[in-house]
This record gives structure tokens, C-alpha cells and sequence, in this order.
């Protein structure tokens, strides 16, 4: 009989995709942006801890799969 895996839901048998991602040493997280009626779409978009939006040098907000 094999040993047992453990929770899903707890976080250290995540491993690596538990991990937040850092840009110029800040944590960044992820958080859904709306932007639909600009035009922009919905998508999950990258912001710093202090909870300030990363944008491009558009103004549009990075979205998190790219940093």
C-alpha cells in the first residue's frame, strides 16, 4: 500500500507553484483585473504588496504571466 500524499490544500506540498513572484526585489501578487468596459478585457494582473498596479508604459496593467 502506498503512503499517503497529504492535503491538497496545504501550502508546503505545493511546492514551487506556491511560490509569489518578485520584480526588482518586491513580492508581487496576483489580483483580477476588470477592464472590460475600457476595452482592455479581464484578466489576472500583477501588483506589489502596497497594492499599486504594475503597468506598461502604456498605462495598461501587466498581466501576471508575464513578469
Amino acid at each position: 500500500m502506498a503512503g499517503k500524499k497529504g492535503s491538497k490544500n496545504n501550502i508546503s506540498n505545493r511546492g514551487k507553484g506556491a511560490d509569489l513572484k518578485k520584480l526588482d526585489g518586491k513580492v508581487v501578487k496576483p489580483t483580477m483585473y476588470v477592464g472590460e468596459r475600457l476595452g482592455h478585457g479581464n484578466y489576472m494582473a500583477a501588483k506589489f504588496e502596497d497594492g499599486m498596479l504594475i503597468k506598461d508604459k502604456y498605462g495598461r496593467p501587466v498581466p501576471y504571466k508575464m513578469i
